[in-house]
């Protein structure tokens, strides 16, 4: 409302759809990566990498609509990464282990949760601009994308791993 000059009502409008487009990435997304990939950290780092430079975009585009279609990309692909969040423990970690890895992601998680509106208003009221907070939101896309990168290694090597031991399992069979 504030930072496009629009209503009320068609602010309120207007913010539900990037959401009801968060509401179809979560089972799409989560369907392309169990269809045609067994690496779902490649998954996450081409989400992560493909959100920086629309949330980027949003900020600078002066149409509403193009600003919109950003930000229902963004959050399609943030949303579809919920489902690959909670897989990749599953498949990395030992089974003793799987709570304890997504009680920690989930514990990170919360904080963000908590911090990111005190950290946004800090910066609204540092620059008097919601630009360079969604400036920051796509440097930490970029980062969660590099990062990515680890979670595709560890993958990886589990993988390689139960290769190793499933060709082993059958040789002494």
């Amino acid at each position: 409302m504030k930072a496009r000059g629009s209503s009320l009502l068609r602010s309120g409008f207007i913010s539900a759809l990037p959401w009801l487009a968060g509401a179809f990435g979560s089972p799409i997304y989560g369907w392309l990566s169990d269809r045609f990939g067994s690496v779902r950290g490649l998954w996450l780092a081409i989400a992560y990498f493909i959100i920086a430079p629309f949330v980027a975009y949003a900020c600078i585009t002066p149409s509403l609509n193009v600003c919109l279609l950003c930000f229902m990309v963004g959050v399609f692909l943030n949303m579809g990464c919920l489902g690959l969040l909670y897989a990749i423990p599953m498949e990395i970690f030992p089974p003793a282990d799987v709570a304890k890895a997504s009680g920690i992601m989930l514990g990170w998680g919360s904080l963000s949760g908590v911090a990111s509106p005190t950290i946004v208003g800090f910066i609204v009221q540092y620059t008097d601009s919601f630009n360079a907070a969604y400036y920051v939101f796509a440097g930490v896309s970029l980062c969660a994308g590099l990062l990515a990168f680890a979670l595709i290694a560890k993958e990886r090597a589990t993988h390689r791993r139960k290769e190793i031991t499933l060709s082993a399992q059958q040789t002494m069979a």
